[in-house]
């Protein structure tokens, strides 16, 4: 194969899986859970690793099971959601790396409005008991959760290899884009 040949491969796979990456985070935003699992069992390959931007690892099925629960999660309002795909590159013959930079502005609840309609706004004991039973039956977060942060930034890491004549993903990787943290104190 001369050299033409192989610009030609190379382009060509860069462009299928740019496809299929837009796609794949067009489809992330679906509501329509039966179709969404169904898309998602067609696009992670059966030995997909998912790293969460907590560091938690999740294998396909467990990944899929994720993305379902969390449709039914209510929706904070999203005021803007901005995704920019930083680079797309072919690693070898059949695998593409996806790297994405993404940032979301929640809308973010009026603390005071929330403390009235809980009816703790004037810190009654009571109150603040009943908030809590209410809470404890329908946790917003479970354990090692926490509220993102707002604004979310994020960077993305997809690994699509080709199987089967198909694009699959077989590792992601999220990584929440913030202060550097150093270990220790500094030396002055």
């Amino acid at each position: 194969m001369d050299k033409v040949e192989d610009a030609n491969t190379l382009g060509r796979s860069v462009q299928d899986v740019r496809a299929a990456d837009k796609i794949y985070s067009s489809a992330t935003a679906s509501s329509d859970k039966l179709d969404f699992e169904k898309y998602l069992n067609n696009i992670y390959s059966d030995d997909l690793i998912d790293i969460h931007g907590s560091g938690w690892i999740y294998k396909k099925k467990e990944s899929i099971e994720l993305s379902l629960n969390r449709l039914s999660l209510p929706k904070m309002p999203i005021l803007s959601d901005k995704r920019e795909v930083i680079s797309i590159s072919e690693i070898s013959d059949g695998v593409v790396c996806v790297a994405e930079f993404r940032e979301t502005y929640y809308e973010t609840p009026d603390p005071q409005a929330l403390a009235q309609a809980a009816g703790t706004l004037t810190g009654s004991l009571d109150a603040r008991r009943r908030a809590a039973r209410r809470m404890a039956d329908h946790p917003a977060m479970w354990p090692g959760e926490k509220l993102a942060d707002n604004p979310l930034r994020t960077r993305t890491t997809r690994i699509w290899a080709r199987r089967d004549n198909c694009w699959k993903i077989v590792l992601m990787q999220t990584t929440r884009v913030g202060m550097r943290t150093l270990a220790g104190l500094p030396l002055l």
